[in-house]
């Protein structure tokens, strides 16, 4: 994110994050969606990783990843826990993904993953996110992706994205809408929701 103020928000809260985020086992987070991941393993690309808790999961059935966390502490407890052989922690952010090209790790990638991510982009940002995104998707790739819905929490910046939004922006940069679905707060916050979406880019 070029918005240092979202990022920083994590500061003084990647602990207990990372603890949360651990708490619910991938296969159950991703459970209305899971048909969307490949079946045959591959190189993916994991977009704000927190605890690097969703390519920790895909690395054990075989994948390989590219773990991008802007956040020091995040990425520091998050390789506390998950650091396995297979996973590459990268210091970086949307909409530039800069680091990924000095380190040749552009891909390009059969499947990127954002969890919990997209909300904190204002509009530009979130044009700009989805055209790199785009760029970095192999021909036939899908790109998975969770959005928030809900109270914001204090000493955090969200916005009000509606998943119509990420669709449109989609359409624009060349990715077909696959599915997305709704779905309660697995922490128990009844004034939470979750949107889980799938876009894919065109085989060529």
């Amino acid at each position: 994110m070029t918005n240092r103020e979202s990022i920083d928000s994590y500061n003084g809260k990647a602990e207990k994050l990372v603890k949360q985020y651990e708490s619910s086992p991938f296969a159950e987070v991703y459970a209305p969606i899971m048909d969307v991941f490949p079946t045959t393993p591959c190189k993916l690309l994991d977009l704000g990783a927190g605890s690097g808790r969703d390519s920790a999961a895909l690395v054990k059935k075989g994948f390989t990843a590219v773990t991008v966390e802007p956040n020091a502490e995040m990425r520091k407890f998050g390789q506390m826990i998950n650091n396995d052989k297979g996973m590459t922690w990268v210091d970086d952010a949307l909409p530039e993904l800069g680091a990924l090209k000095k380190l040749d790790l552009e891909g390009p990638y059969p499947l990127i993953i954002s969890a919990g991510l997209w909300m904190h982009f204002d509009d530009a940002e979130l044009d700009a996110s989805m055209k790199r995104v785009a760029e970095l998707l192999a021909p036939g790739g899908r790109f998975v992706l969770s959005l928030r819905h809900g109270p914001v929490p204090a000493g955090r910046k969200m916005f009000s994205t509606q998943p119509e939004v990420i669709i449109e922006l989609g359409k624009k940069y060349g990715l077909a809408h696959v599915k997305h679905i709704l779905r309660e707060d697995l922490h128990g916050r009844e004034e939470v929701k979750w949107t889980f979406m799938c876009l894919e880019k065109p085989a060529a």
